[in-house]
């Protein structure tokens, strides 16, 4: 089962700072989430651009995800019926270190937990979570580099003592050719 994977890009720290650009001129309020414009990684980002490219990546989303200092996010998976991408490039732009993505293998018939919120590109989003007690740890890692992960597996974040800024690619295709590479 594939959990997580470093990629190393050329120009990585570059490339970071201009992701935090965009990142602070187009969520200056620190959004939970937010959603990107993907022609801003071709304009603005053109040395990501070009090795999206060489590696045959199609960019379909662009999102950041900022968590406040101890404030992670509860066992859950990533994706929808409409939307089932179980990878993704997240890349960290701002104090991820102290930051941990954590993979979960959930007991059979673990209780779900809902909640409503409005994630900035959704309103009125149903969320599922589950607790710790009713899962056994499969791995961690922390993210402080540009990292590909699979996010069908149940996974939470533990955060750090700062607030955290990382964006979050997903592709189409899926760039499962990036597993073994």
């Amino acid at each position: 089962m594939f959990l997580y994977k470093n990629l190393s890009f050329k120009h990585e720290s570059e490339i970071t700072k201009q992701l935090l650009d965009i990142a602070q001129e187009f969520n200056p309020d620190l959004n939970i989430t937010k959603v990107f414009d993907i022609g801003l990684i071709k304009t603005r980002v053109p040395k990501l651009y070009e090795q999206f490219v060489e590696l045959d990546l199609q960019p379909e989303i662009f999102r950041e995800y900022v968590s406040q200092p101890f404030n992670g996010i509860r066992i859950h998976h990533d994706g929808t019926p409409e939307f089932p991408k179980f990878l993704a490039l997240n890349w960290p732009i701002y104090n991820c270190e102290n930051t941990k993505m954590i993979w979960w293998k959930l007991q059979d018939n673990a209780p779900v937990e809902t909640e409503t919120v409005d994630s900035g590109f959704q309103k009125n989003n149903t969320l599922k979570f589950y607790s710790e007690k009713h899962a056994t740890k499969l791995d961690e890692h922390e993210i402080v580099s540009p990292t590909l992960v699979n996010v069908k597996e149940f996974h939470s974040v533990v955060n750090g003592p700062n607030i955290r800024r990382i964006v979050s690619f997903r592709f189409r295709p899926e760039p499962v050719h990036l597993i073994d590479f």
